[in-house]
């Protein structure tokens, strides 16, 4: 949830990602790509156009897990971090200086 009581979410009609005020207007922060999927998101305390979400690429022959910044402001994606098969809850500190998150390969769990 944001700062102002906002949601973001995807859907999987559209595989986009958008941002639901408290007044019900959904607005769109991403254009769906069927080969792009987000989710587990949050919200920088500070700065809520910066968004930290899990990111699967469906793209190539191997599917490529990453964290990733978004900016709302200029629907772009920004790779914070990849190289393991999965990846999991992404939170911002309190003070939005820090990013922690879970990751880990196969066939091992957390």
């Amino acid at each position: 949830m944001s700062p102002d009581g906002s949601i973001i979410f995807t859907d999987s009609n559209t595989d986009g990602v958008f941002n639901l005020s408290p007044s019900g207007e959904a607005k769109e922060i991403l254009r769906g790509d069927p080969k792009l999927r987000f989710a587990d998101f949050s919200v920088h305390p500070l700065e809520p156009h910066w968004i930290v979400a899990v990111q699967e690429d469906h793209r190539g022959a191997d599917v490529l897990n990453m964290l990733v910044a978004i900016n709302s402001q200029t629907k772009t994606i920004h790779p914070i971090t990849k190289g393991a098969d999965f990846y999991s809850h992404p939170r911002f500190s309190y003070d939005g200086k820090r990013i922690c998150w879970m990751h880990w390969n196969h066939p091992d769990m957390p």
